[in-house]
């Protein structure tokens, strides 16, 4: 008995002993507990002067903690995935996990995966004490963790979308990852998988990427960044330009990201964008649309990241985007015609010319007649050759309008810059003959001019004719030979059924007889084809009145009166009261000729020379304005003809008259002489006075002539040799008062 009650009273002591070293060890690590609970939590930042701890296999916080985790650490044998919850007596996920102090523990994700980091450093983790979507953000912003895309072990997967969500890679099998995590307001604890590459359809979507607590492979950590090289400009153009690159890494180089901006007002517009990316090539377009449009200089910072995170730059390069437009000069309109014009000018640029455009309409009916996308369009570009650009104008393009055409010229450099100039020009009927053949003692005479059916027909009677009438294959034949010549697409032939609808006569009155109709035709389209016109093809067809697109053909009996020719001794710059001469020239009728020449100015008529056998004629106009001119022939049988020069323009005449300051007299206006013109003497004669200075006005009538003058002044010299420059309208040349001579 004795025996038994002593061994019992030493297991009890024993009991005892172990009891009491547990309590005090409890004790201990309760305190120490507490005492991470009284710390303050900064909800964005850690606080840095937190005592960070480390934490036995049970869970227990240990005193040998480390400060501010904020690198990557090579923990391939710490790392044991977790599969199940942890406890409540684990401090990491409670007691000392800030979200669990701040009443937001688990189910919570961010109390979880925080919880997690500090479980596998070991100390407190330098991540976001915010909402989930935040904690890659911050990451970023601290620089704490590396990050990417690829999935590592004990990395934290990040979604963005809404309040975002985060989790905790714990097995890489293959392509499947599994991950650990809780849901606020949901599940406390669960394990879930994925594929590599689904990230971003797990809920709630937005996936954003892993952060790297640490490299857990037997692997060490790749530190070494990404190089770039062989940095380039290319493809600038008025668009923008573009960067190039070569990147390079010994893990891969996961993206190319491009810094842009411009010296104009600073980094108002500065933005980041990822690259283009393939194998070792990056590139990335920098438009300056993205920058306000400016132009001048350039900067781009370029960086380069691996798959482990590590990153190169930035590397700054960039360029001088031109701001200084083209210019245009030597403007001038050549080969003037009824089919249109052609303009020629010179062209120049510091950096060279992209394109030239030349948008022309008429000033019938708006622009109507555009292209509406001529600022790239080729058929409004002009044709380069050096500095010098042509450009036709083709009436055809514009429904064959008659009267004024408007092109406006604009210069394109290669950075986008322009250059407007504006040209009016006149399209009007010229009655040139374009061909002729003779058959039987008729002429076949080609115009290309636009005229409507009625008004070709009014032409040709006007000349001694009619529009031609077909009534033998030779004469189809010879209609064909003859718009096989000229421009136009269309003919006019003297056909109508306007007195009865699908019986054509010719203007002679007779019935159509031999006939090459086009496929189809006569078809009286909308019901107003009433007139006949003939293609290149020799096809004939039937339009309306109102078509404005064909030339005409003109028949004339030989044996008739036909004024050939009506000419003016000035086409180019005719003036008032300066003699112009007017030439007819007839053939046919019977002798001898008479003609009577007179014109037109608004509605009134006036005889230049009434008829006689003389068959030229002197105009001298007395007003400026736009003149029909008229010659009238007549045979001594009483046969007619007609012919006029529509649109004659006559300028007025630029006046010049001046003055000079004469010594003790002044100048001569103000002493009662009067401005002088026309070769009078202005200054004085067998006196003696020297000339001091002289004005000169120029009456210009509205047009820019660009006359200018300077003057040789003793002590003085040319004045254009000095500040006191060349002179215009008027401003006095010379001095005054000072009794210099002019030389």
């Amino acid at each position: 008995m004795q025996s038994s009650i002593g061994k019992s009273l030493r297991i009890f002591i024993f009991l005892l002993i172990m009891f009491s070293m547990v309590t005090i060890n409890v004790t201990a690590e309760e305190n120490l507990l507490n005492s991470e609970q009284e710390k303050t939590f900064n909800s964005e930042n850690i606080d840095s002067t937190h005592p960070q701890s480390s934490q036995n296999e049970n869970g227990n916080i240990g005193v040998n903690d480390q400060l501010g985790v904020t690198s990557n650490i090579n923990a391939d044998a710490l790392f044991s995935p977790r599969l199940s919850a942890p406890g409540t007596d684990n401090a990491y996920y409670y007691a000392a996990n800030p979200f669990y102090q701040s009443g937001y523990g688990m189910p919570n994700c961010t109390c979880y995966a925080w919880g997690r980091a500090y479980e596998l450093l070991g100390g407190r983790p330098n991540l976001s004490t915010g909402n989930a979507n935040s904690f890659w953000g911050t990451n970023i912003n601290r620089g704490a963790f590396a990050s990417g895309s690829s999935p590592r072990l004990g990395a934290i997967a990040c979604w963005g979308n809404d309040y975002g969500h985060v989790a905790v890679v714990e097995k890489i099998e293959g392509n499947v990852v599994t991950i650990s995590e809780s849901s606020w307001g949901g599940f406390l604890f669960r394990t879930s998988t994925y594929t590599i590459g689904s990230e971003n359809s797990r809920s709630p979507g937005g996936f954003q990427g892993y952060i790297y607590l640490g490299d857990f492979s037997i692997t060490p950590p790749d530190t070494n960044p990404p190089t770039i090289s062989n940095i380039q400009i290319t493809d600038v153009n008025a668009e923008g330009f573009t960067v190039r690159c070569n990147v390079s890494d010994n893990v891969g180089v996961t993206r190319v990201n491009y810094a842009t901006w411009t010296d104009a007002n600073g980094q108002d517009e500065l933005n980041f964008v990822d690259g283009w990316l393939s194998g070792g090539d990056s590139s990335f377009r920098v438009l300056y649309s993205d920058h306000k449009n400016e132009r001048g200089s350039y900067k781009v910072d370029i960086r380069a990241y691996d798959a482990a995170g590590n990153c190169v730059g930035p590397i700054t390069t960039g360029t001088t985007v031109d701001d200084i437009p083209p210019t245009i000069e030597n403007v001038e309109v050549i080969d003037q015609s009824p089919y249109g014009y052609q303009i020629k000018c010179k062209v120049a640029d510091n950096n060279g010319i992209n394109r030239v455009q030349f948008p022309t309409w008429t000033s019938a009916n708006g622009q109507d007649d555009i292209n509406p996308n001529w600022p790239a369009d080729g058929t409004c570009s002009g044709i380069i050759e050096g500095d010098t650009v042509t450009y036709t104008v083709k009436d055809s393009e514009h429904r064959y309008e008659r009267g004024e055409y408007i092109t406006h010229i604009y210069a394109y450099d290669t950075f986008g810059n322009q250059k407007v100039y504006e040209i009016k020009q006149n399209v009007i009927n010229k009655v040139n003959i374009v061909s002729e053949e003779t058959l039987n003692n008729h002429r076949y005479i080609l115009f290309d001019d636009i005229l409507n059916w009625k008004e070709a027909e009014a032409k040709a009677e006007e000349q001694g004719g009619t529009l031609v009438t077909i009534a033998s294959q030779d004469e189809q034949s010879l209609v064909e030979r003859l718009i096989g010549v000229g421009q136009r697409y269309q003919y006019f032939m003297g056909g109508t059924d306007e007195n009865q609808e699908g019986t054509f006569r010719w203007v002679t009155g007779d019935l159509i007889g031999l006939a090459k109709w086009g496929s189809g035709e006569p078809n009286n389209s909308g019901g107003s084809e009433n007139y006949l016109q003939i293609g290149k093809t020799g096809f004939w067809n039937d339009i309306p009145v109102t078509s404005l697109s064909s030339g005409y053909i003109v028949e004339i009996d030989r044996d008739k009166l036909q004024i050939d020719s009506f000419k003016t001794s000035d086409n180019t710059s005719p003036y008032v009261n300066r003699n112009i001469e007017l030439t007819a020239a007839v053939t046919g009728g019977v002798g001898p000729i008479q003609y009577k020449f007179y014109y037109k100015l608004g509605d009134a008529s006036t005889v230049i020379q009434d008829y006689s056998e003389t068959n030229t004629a002197i105009f001298k106009p007395a007003t400026a304005g736009t003149y029909t001119l008229y010659v009238d022939a007549k045979d001594s049988e009483g046969r007619t003809a007609t012919r006029s020069i529509p649109d004659y323009v006559i300028q007025q005449t630029i006046n010049i008259s001046y003055e000079t300051h004469i010594q003790n007299i002044g100048w001569e206006e103000d002493a009662g002489y009067g401005w002088k013109s026309n070769g009078e003497t202005s200054g004085t004669s067998g006196v003696g006075y020297r000339l001091e200075g002289i004005k000169i006005n120029l009456d210009t009538q509205g047009y820019d002539v660009g006359v200018s003058y300077q003057t040789h002044i003793e002590n003085i010299g040319w004045e254009a040799d000095t500040d006191r420059g060349w002179k215009s309208n008027g401003v006095m040349s010379g001095t005054e008062g000072l009794g210099y001579r002019l030389e």
